[in-house]
C-alpha cells in the first residue's frame, strides 16, 4: 500500500470519526461504489485521468454526478482533493484503508472465514463465540468459499492464520510419511 493511499486513508478516517460505525461503513461502501463506477466507464475514468482537462471542469462535472448519487460531504471534500492532486485512481484503496483504520481504532477485528462449503448465517453463529474468544468480541467476519479446502476451516487474522481444514491435515500426513520413508531407507 502506498503512502498516499495510507495518508488519504487515515484523514478520511479522522474526517468521519466521529461518526456512528454504521454511517462510517456505509459511506466507505459508497466511495468503493462510485470508485467502481469510475472503473467501469471508460470514458469518464480517463476523463478524470486526462491532463487536457482542468481541474475546474472535473470538479463540476464530479459535483454532477455526487449530486445523483447522493454522495456525502466529507466524501465529496476527498474526491475534490483527488481531483486536485490527480489522484482519483486510488479511491477504492483509500476508501478501504479508511475503513481499516477506523476498525482498528473501534476496536473491530477483521477475519476472513474460509469454508469449503458456504457458511450459512446459522453455522456462522455457533462459531462465533470462539472466535470472539480468540479475537475479541467486536469482530467483522467475512466469509469466502474454497471448495479446495475439501472440509474443515481455515481463518485468517491480519497475517495470523489457523489452517484447520482437510486439505492442511493431508498435507501434514503426506509430510510425515514421505519423512518416515527417508527415515527407513
Amino acid at each position: 500500500m502506498s503512502e498516499a493511499v495510507r495518508r488519504y486513508g487515515a484523514a478520511l478516517d479522522a474526517a468521519v470519526g466521529h461518526l456512528p460505525e454504521k454511517e462510517v461503513e456505509t459511506l466507505c461502501d459508497a466511495a468503493e461504489r462510485f470508485a467502481d463506477t469510475i472503473v467501469a466507464h471508460d470514458d469518464l475514468r480517463r476523463f478524470l485521468l486526462s491532463p487536457a482537462f482542468t481541474a475546474a471542469e472535473k470538479r463540476e462535472t464530479f459535483s454532477l454526478i455526487a449530486d445523483r448519487l447522493a454522495l456525502a460531504g466529507p466524501l465529496r471534500n476527498l474526491f475534490a482533493t483527488l481531483i486536485e492532486e490527480r489522484r482519483t485512481d486510488l479511491l477504492a484503496a483509500i476508501a478501504r484503508e479508511a475503513r481499516r483504520t477506523h476498525r482498528v481504532r473501534s476496536g473491530i477485528a477483521e477475519i476472513e472465514v474460509r469454508t469449503a462449503d458456504p457458511l450459512d448465517d446459522r453455522e456462522l453463529a455457533g462459531l462465533r463465540p470462539d472466535l470472539e474468544r480468540l479475537f475479541g468480541t467486536r469482530l467483522v467476519i467475512r466469509r469466502v468459499t474454497d471448495p479446495s479446502l475439501i472440509g474443515g476451516i481455515v481463518v485468517r487474522h491480519g497475517n495470523t492464520v489457523y489452517d484447520a481444514s482437510v486439505r492442511n491435515h493431508l498435507r501434514i500426513l503426506a509430510d510425515a510419511l514421505k519423512e518416515g520413508e527417508r527415515r527407513h531407507a
